[in-house]
C-alpha cells in the first residue's frame, strides 16, 4: 500500500446560513469548482423534503466529493448516508456503511433492506449475509480488515460511508476508526457522519492531508426540535426547568432541588414518582437512562405495578410475544430474558441494553411507553422519544466509574424530542447521589468536547504494518494524534519496544521477516492477548484431552467479563492452566525489558469466570439453572458464547492447531451454537 506525504490544505472557504454551516477544505495544486447549492440534488429521495444542510451534502455527493456532516442528534444526517447509497447505485456501483456497534449495523441494515430491497448485505462478528451485495453494511473491525488486505468487495466502491465517525473519540475503539480513515483508499470518496464536533475544521485538515482529496464539511447551527432541562422534585411531584433553548442554567433551581434531595435519595419513590408525572403529562415515550443492566432490571422492578395499557393494547403486545416465540421455533427454548421480562413488555414497560435487541424492534413499533436503558440507546440508533430521564450520571468505562462526558450526555440528551412529532424534547435529572448539582449544572452548561485522538496499536497491528504498509513507529507519525501535535514519543517508544518483543519471541527472524509464529499472529487479530495465545498455539500447549479443559484456555482469551467477578485459580480449573499462565509471565517479563510494561506495573493472571458456566453446559446442564446458579445474566453468557465461536472459527483454520484439539473445537462450536439458537438478538424481525 502507498502511503504518499501528508498534503497541505491550500484554501479553506466558508459559508454559513441561520441554520447550517458548510466548509470547502481544498489541497494544493487542486482545483475547485464551486457547487451550485441552489439546484436540486439529482436523486430525489421518495416521501422525503431535504432540510438546507442535507441538500448541500447531496449535492457535495453528486460531485463525487468527499463529506463530513457535523450535525446535532437527531437532525437527520443518515438522509446524507442513504443519499450516497442511492448515487452509487444509480451508476451501477457500490457503497459499504459502517457503524461503531453490532447493534448499529443490525439496524441499518433492516432499514436499508426495507428501502433497497435485496441489495443490501452485512458483514459482522456474528453475521454474514450477501457479502456481495451493492450496499454492504459492516462494523468498523471489519472495513479495517478489508482495508488492509485490500478486499475484493472494495472493487466498484463509490462512497465508503462512516456512520457516528466521532466514536473516533472512544479509549478503547477509537483507534479503529483512526487507522481505518489512515488507510482510507484514495480513489474512494468518504462520508463521515457524526453528531457535532467542535474541531471539525481541524478533523477535515487531516483528512485532506492524509487523502489529497477536496473535502467539505456540512453541518447544523440548531437543533430541529429544541431541548427543556429539568429537575424533579419528589417532594412536590414537579419537574422545574433550569435551561431551555439558549438561556443559561438556573442554578438557584438546580440548587433548592438537588442540594434538598442530596442526603434522602431512596430510587423506588422517585423513579415512580417520575413516571407517574410523565404519564400524567402524556410526556411518553421516555427513556431512563441506567449506569448498568443490573440497574436496569431494578429501575423496571420499581415499576412493577404500572400499567399503560388498556385491554385491547395487551392482547396486541401478547400477540406479537406470541409471534416473537413461534419465530425462534417449535422444539426451540425462548430466550430467558424475554419471559424474564414479558409481565413489564404486556404492560408497555421495557428493558433494553446491547444484548436485547428485541426491545429496539419494541420501541419503533410504538409499543414501549417506558424503556429502563443503558447508554447504548444513545449510540445512533433512530429511536428518539418524546422524553428522557437521568437517574445517574455517571458510567464505568471499562477501566473506572467516571462521569459522563459532555459529548455522551448531550448525545443521551438528544434521544428526546421526536422530529416531526414534538414541539420540544424533554431531559429530566433525578436528584441522587450519582446524579448531583456539581455535576448536571456542569454537563448541561459545558461545551460539547473536541474529539481527541485515541491512537494505539496492539501486537497483531504491528506486525501488519511492517508486512504491508510502513513501520509502524513511522506510522504513528501520519496519526490524529500527532497532527494534534499532543506528544507521540512514548507511544513511538511503546511500539518500537513492542516490535523488539516480536523478534525476542521469534515473530520476526534477525533479519525482520516474518516467521510461521508470526503468520499466526497475524490470524489472531481482534483477540485478547494475542501475542500469548500465538506462543501457546506454536508450543502444543491447547489441551486436546478434554474440550472442558479446553474451554478454560480459550476463555482466557475472550474481553468480555463478569466485573463483579475476579477468578484467580479455582480448583476446578484445567489442571495445566499453570504451564499457560506462565507463558503469561514470560511475555509480561519481556514486555517489562523492553519498556512496554511499565516498571511500577505487576503481573496478575486470572481466569475468566464465564469459564465455569460453559462447561456446565458443555457437560449437559440447563441454561437457565446455570445463569441462576452462577448469578449470571443470560444476555452476557450469550456475548461470551460468542466471541468464542469467532476464536474457534479462527483456530480450526490454523495448521499448527492439531487434529485432536480441532476435533474438540468442532465439538464445542456445535454445543454453543446449539445454544445461541436462544438468542432473540440474532433473529430477523
Amino acid at each position: 500500500m502507498n502511503l504518499s506525504k501528508a498534503i497541505e490544505v491550500s484554501n479553506v472557504l466558508k459559508y454559513k446560513s441561520e441554520n447550517c454551516f458548510h466548509k470547502v477544505f481544498i489541497p494544493q495544486n487542486n482545483k475547485y469548482c464551486e457547487i451550485n447549492t441552489f439546484e436540486e440534488p439529482n436523486i430525489a429521495l421518495s416521501e422525503y423534503c431535504f432540510d438546507e444542510f442535507q441538500k448541500i451534502g447531496a449535492k457535495v455527493i453528486d460531485n463525487g466529493e468527499s463529506l463530513m456532516v457535523s450535525a446535532h442528534t437527531s437532525a437527520g444526517k443518515t438522509v446524507i448516508g442513504e443519499y450516497a447509497i442511492s448515487v452509487a447505485l444509480s451508476q451501477g456501483k457500490k457503497a459499504i456503511f459502517t457503524a461503531p456497534i453490532k447493534t448499529l449495523s443490525n439496524q441499518k441494515y433492516t432499514d436499508f433492506s426495507n428501502k433497497f430491497g435485496g441489495k443490501v448485505g452485512i458483514i459482522t462478528g456474528d453475521c454474514n449475509k450477501n457479502a456481495n451485495s451493492q450496499i454492504l453494511v459492516v462494523t468498523t473491525e471489519i472495513l479495517h480488515d478489508m482495508i488492509i488486505y485490500k478486499s475484493t468487495l472494495l472493487k466498484d466502491v463509490l462512497y465508503i460511508i462512516r456512520d457516528e465517525c466521532h466514536f473516533m473519540g472512544s479509549e478503547s475503539r477509537g483507534h479503529v476508526w483512526e487507522i481505518s480513515i489512515m488507510l482510507h483508499p484514495k480513489d474512494i470518496a468518504m462520508v463521515l457522519l457524526s453528531a457535532t464536533m467542535p474541531n471539525n475544521d481541524q478533523m477535515a485538515n487531516w483528512i485532506v492531508s492524509l487523502q489529497g482529496r477536496t473535502m467539505h464539511v456540512v453541518g447544523t447551527c440548531v437543533r430541529p426540535v429544541p431541548l427543556k432541562f429539568m429537575v424533579y422534585s419528589i417532594d412536590d411531584n414537579e419537574a422545574y426547568i433550569i435551561k431551555e433553548g439558549h438561556e443559561d442554567v438556573d442554578g438557584d433551581t438546580v440548587h433548592d432541588v438537588m442540594a434538598a434531595k442530596n442526603n434522602t435519595y431512596s430510587g423506588k419513590k422517585e423513579v415512580r414518582g417520575v413516571i407517574k408525572y410523565i404519564e400524567e403529562r402524556k410526556a411518553y415515550p421516555c427513556f431512563i437512562y441506567s449506569p448498568s443492566k443490573a440497574k436496569c432490571e431494578t429501575f423496571e422492578n420499581y415499576l412493577h405495578s404500572i400499567n399503560f395499557l388498556n385491554d385491547k393494547e395487551t392482547m396486541l403486545v401478547d400477540k406479537l410475544l406470541r409471534h416473537v416465540v413461534d419465530t425462534i421455533g417449535i422444539g426451540k427454548k425462548c430466550l430467558a430474558q424475554l419471559l424474564e421480562y414479558r409481565q413489564f413488555y404486556k404492560r408497555k414497560i421495557f428493558i433494553h441494553h446491547s444484548d436485547i435487541e428485541f426491545t429496539e424492534v419494541c420501541i419503533a413499533k410504538g409499543l414501549a411507553k417506558v424503556t429502563c436503558t443503558t447508554d447504548t440507546l444513545g449510540i445512533g440508533l433512530n429511536l428518539p422519544v418524546k422524553t428522557v430521564v437521568f437517574r445517574a450520571l455517571k458510567k464505568f468505562d471499562g477501566v473506572e466509574i467516571r462521569r459522563l462526558l459532555v459529548s455522551e450526555f448531550l448525545q443521551m440528551a438528544g434521544r428526546a424530542g421526536r422530529r416531526g412529532k414534538d414541539a420540544i424534547g424533554n431531559v429530566i435529572a433525578i436528584p441522587s447521589i450519582t446524579c448531583n448539582e456539581k455535576d448536571f449544572t456542569c454537563l448541561v452548561k459545558s461545551r460539547i468536547n473536541d474529539v481527541l485522538s485515541n491512537f494505539k496499536l496492539n501486537y497483531n497491528m504491528v506486525l501488519v504494518l511492517d508486512m504491508y504498509i510502513m513501520k509502524a513507529s513511522s506510522f504513528i507519525k501520519r496519526s490524529l494524534r500527532a497532527y494534534q501535535k499532543r506528544d507521540i514519543k512514548e507511544e513511538v517508544a511503546k511500539v518500537k519496544g513492542m516490535r523488539k518483543v516480536l523478534i525476542a519471541r521469534g515473530f520476526f527472524d534477525e533479519n525482520g521477516i516474518v516467521t510461521k509464529k508470526g503468520i499466526i499472529l497475524r490470524r489472531l487479530k481482534n483477540f485478547k492477548y494475542e501475542l500469548v495465545l500465538a506462543e501457546i498455539i506454536s508450543m502444543g500447549l491447547l489441551p486436546s484431552s478434554h474440550k472442558i479443559d479446553l474451554v478454560d484456555v480459550l476463555c482466557l482469551f475472550i474481553s468480555y467479563r463478569n466485573p463483579r467477578k475476579t477468578v484467580r485459580n479455582p480448583e476446578d480449573f484445567y489442571s495445566e492452566i499453570n504451564s499457560v499462565e506462565n507463558i503469561f509471565q514470560e511475555i509480561f517479563d519481556c514486555e517489562k525489558h523492553y519498556r512496554v510494561q511499565s516498571e511500577e506495573s505487576v503481573f496478575t493472571f486470572n481466569t475468566n469466570e464465564y469459564a465455569r458456566p460453559i462447561k456446565c453446559i458443555l457437560m449437559g446442564e440447563e441454561l437457565d439453572e446455570v445463569a441462576e446458579f452462577r448469578e449470571l445474566n443470560v444476555p452476557g453468557l450469550f456475548k461470551v458464547v460468542r466471541e468464542i465461536l469467532n476464536l474457534i472459527k479462527i483456530l480450526v483454520n490454523i495448521d499448527e492447531v492439531t487434529d485432536g484439539v480441532k476435533e474438540n473445537l468442532f465439538s464445542i462450536n456445535d454445543c454453543l451454537s446449539n445454544m445461541l439458537e436462544n438468542d432473540i438478538s440474532l433473529l430477523d424481525f
